[in-house]
């Protein structure tokens, strides 16, 4: 009873009825959310051609309508042109060319992150439908409402022009050239919004909600173009009927660039018209950001052979330069090798063709380079126009100025991944089972990873090729396909799993977001407190080693592995974390259903993680966070520890007490809050009916089908009520959605 009296608790309903807007019960998610959304999605295709050349024309229109009550909707137009042509018996050419379009709308303030957290004791509207103060002025509702807009125009065009020429028989040469341009134009515009507290009477308010007390413009404009060269050649060749030969070498050349400038208002009398001009001068400021470039430029070659097709051997090498990396790193040579054995076209097998229809073994080694990590220099010191700090005579002064802001490693080079597999792929039954298993072993040299750095140094952490790690995995896949007079089926199943554990690291550790990456132990593994249950007697909180004197009854108790001071034990992150567990999924499935008769059709496709260790965060469990959300339903009802529960009730409690002062303690990162992580989800059920051809014919269409698909219906997890395994704590939900469609064709 800190904030309302017993008497205010007791009769809340009552005095709710009475004054709503001084008692409110705002149902927040019903206001910022709607039940349903519509999408819509339209193409059309035009195809044409003759023997030297052929044309296809595909027009698309995609419609969705977001969840949110308002300001959240995406469209997209789509163009695309191919074209191939043959010039001359020799010469060959294609032409691909596609346009996209596509306008997003989104509020200023999206409400996702507090949406499912807002206390209903906090009003949205006043009863005469004027904003609410909300909780202290922050009001999402209104926000989303009359905030402001983030309007975003894309435009994108990429294209593919490729030229094959065949001088003489099994000798070919191909030319591609493939550029790629996106233009985005946003308009960032935030409108300032009053609100009223409960008993003001006024029209006019000078008290704005904190999501926009102002009203701002800030316009961005936003450029890239790629374009990607490649010229390489094939020569294939059979010598006396049984020997197939094959060899191919190529260049590739990758460029990119970016750019972006941004002006913005600061400064506006009003909040009608969303132009810069609409504002004051002495507000504007322009910017310019993110200007990029990177390049990537690689050799390569291949060589093949089979005999018979019935033994394969192959062999690749590939020479990758990146721009990310310093010209003495910048290289990279990268090997593969593969054999394949075909047995089922041996003699001894001929026994068992009635059963076995084609069988074949399978290993190979490869490597692959790695340079994709965040920043385009990450070896150089690049300077940034920071907010730096120096002395002005004897006085510590805020400069304008450049300073760098990460540090470096000067001799980064590529990551490179080895892998070896060893395969296998089966057919029996006549086709009707496939079976298809690989065992691999993977070694991921020169990791490039963050390395932490001591926070004095006033820079962020550098990346540097400092770890090893040792993956093995596998994985199977199973089908089968057949037929019973007009009904024809099909199953498949895929399972996998595997296991990566860093080994050498430099003696280094890199702890993150309660995982930790460390010699010897899984990557991104689980690292902190090991749990002992919850303290039920003052007695046992004063006989354990705690984190602090705030630690009371129905807090959460950790094991002590040892002390820096043995006189004095505490719960510390130097002597007390331990590794958790995995944090990565186990035991990957998938697979699907396929049904036909007469014309109708039956699609089910599953996925799922059979093993998997998530983690209960501070949005799904604590109470009072940020000392104001609300509290998860299923952490009530006796199932948190109270003073007020019998001793068995809290004995038998779930969830530590609430309390804020415990909070540092009880939401630490440890095993209590680690739960089963696995799922099964239906991801699509499609229905679906093809008229007869004989019913189309009569009025000159080839085919018509209607069809019927639910989306991520049915899930079963052991995620609490409202979460998803697959979307994060705070991001806009997954959707179920039922789609509606026709295809027609000509």
């Amino acid at each position: 009873y800190q904030t309302y009296t017993k008497d205010v608790v007791d009769n809340y309903w009552n005095l709710n009825r009475e004054d709503p807007d001084k008692y409110p019960n705002t149902d927040w998610l019903s206001l910022l959310l709607k039940d349903y959304a519509v999408r819509q999605s339209h193409n059309v295709s035009f195809r044409s051609g003759s023997a030297k050349r052929s044309t296809s024309l595909n027009f698309g229109y995609d419609d969705v309508d977001g969840l949110f009550t308002k300001n959240l909707s995406w469209k997209r137009y789509t163009l695309r042109l191919n074209n191939d042509f043959e010039l001359f018996k020799w010469m060959k050419a294609s032409a691909d060319i596609s346009l996209r379009k596509t306008d997003k709308v989104n509020p200023h303030t999206s409400p996702s992150a507090q949406m499912r957290y807002i206390p209903a004791i906090y009003a949205a509207t006043l009863s005469d439908g004027r904003y609410a103060e909300g909780k202290e002025g922050s009001n999402k509702y209104a926000a989303l409402m009359d905030g402001g807009t983030i309007d975003v125009h894309g435009y994108k065009m990429t294209g593919k022009f490729q030229l094959d020429l065949t001088p003489f028989k099994g000798f070919s040469v191909t030319g591609v050239f493939a550029p790629n341009f996106s233009y985005t134009k946003e308009k960032d515009f935030q409108k300032q919004v009053p609100y009223f507290r409960a008993g003001d009477s006024s029209t006019v308010s000078t008290k704005y909600i904190t999501e926009a007390t102002t009203t701002e413009l800030k316009e961005t404009r936003s450029d890239t173009f790629s374009h990607t060269t490649q010229f390489y050649a094939n020569y294939q060749k059979t010598f006396g009927e049984d020997h197939n030969f094959s060899a191919m070498i190529g260049y590739e050349n990758y460029w990119y660039q970016e750019g972006t400038i941004v002006a913005k208002n600061t400064s506006y009398a009003h909040s009608l018209i969303p132009d810069l001009n609409a504002g004051n001068s002495d507000g504007v400021t322009a910017n310019s950001k993110n200007i990029n470039e990177l390049a990537r430029r690689s050799y390569f070659g291949r060589l093949m052979y089979n005999y018979k097709s019935k033994y394969y051997v192959q062999g690749n090498i590939r020479r990758d330069g990146s721009s990310r990396f310093a010209p003495d790193c910048r290289w990279g040579t990268f090997l593969s090798a593969s054999a394949g054995w075909v047995f089922t076209e041996e003699k001894f097998m001929e026994g068992a063709r009635k059963v076995l229809d084609h069988g074949k073994l399978r290993l190979s080694y490869g490597e692959l380079g790695n340079e994709r990590i965040k920043g385009y220099y990450p070896y150089q010191a690049v300077l940034a126009n920071n907010h730096t700090m120096g002395y002005v005579g004897s006085t510590l002064t805020g400069l304008s100025g450049y300073a760098q802001a990460a540090a470096i490693v000067t001799d980064i080079t590529w990551e490179t991944t080895s892998t070896f597999d060893v395969g296998v792929d089966l057919s029996l039954f006549r086709n009707r089972l496939s079976v298809t298993g690989d065992w691999y072993y993977k070694k991921t040299r020169d990791m490039l990873l963050q390395v932490p750095i001591a926070p004095i140094m006033g820079l962020s952490d550098p990346y540097d090729n400092i770890g090893d790690m040792n993956t093995k995995g596998w994985e199977i896949t199973l089908g089968w396909r057949d037929n019973i007079g007009d009904f024809s089926y099909g199953l498949t199943f895929n399972l996998s799993d595997d296991v990566s554990k860093m080994g050498y690291i430099g003696n280094k550790e890199v702890i993150s977001n309660g995982k930790i990456i460390r010699e010897g132990e899984e990557y991104q593994s689980w690292y902190g407190y090991v749990s002992e249950g919850l303290y039920q007697t003052p007695e046992e909180v004063a006989n354990s080693a705690t984190m602090g004197s705030y630690v009371s009854p129905g807090d959460i108790r950790y094991r002590n592995f040892g002390d820096g001071d043995p006189n004095n034990p505490l719960i510390s992150t130097d002597y007390d974390r331990r590794v958790l567990g995995s944090s990565l999924p186990h035991f990957n499935y998938g697979g699907s259903v396929d049904l036909a008769w007469r014309g109708i059709d039956f699609n089910l496709t599953f996925q799922g993680v059979g093993q998997r260790n998530s983690y209960l965060t501070d949005e799904m469990v604590q109470p009072l966070r940020g000392q104001w959300y609300n509290f998860a339903t299923y952490i009530g009802g006796g199932n948190s520890w109270s003073r007020k529960n019998t001793i068995e009730q809290n004995k038998r409690a779930k969830y530590p007490r609430y309390s804020w002062a415990s909070a540092n303690n009880n939401y630490a990162i440890s095993d209590y809050w680690l739960f089963d992580g696995s799922y099964f989800r239906v991801k699509n059920i499609s229905l679906g009916y093809t008229l007869p051809q004989k019913w189309m014919s009569k009025i000159h269409v080839k085919s018509l089908r209607f069809a019927v698909t639910l989306t991520d219906f049915f899930t079963h997890s052991h995620f609490p009520e409202g979460w998803d395994p697959e979307v994060g704590t705070t991001g806009y939900p997954i959707t179920k959605s039922v789609l509606f469609s026709a295809q027609l064709k000509f």
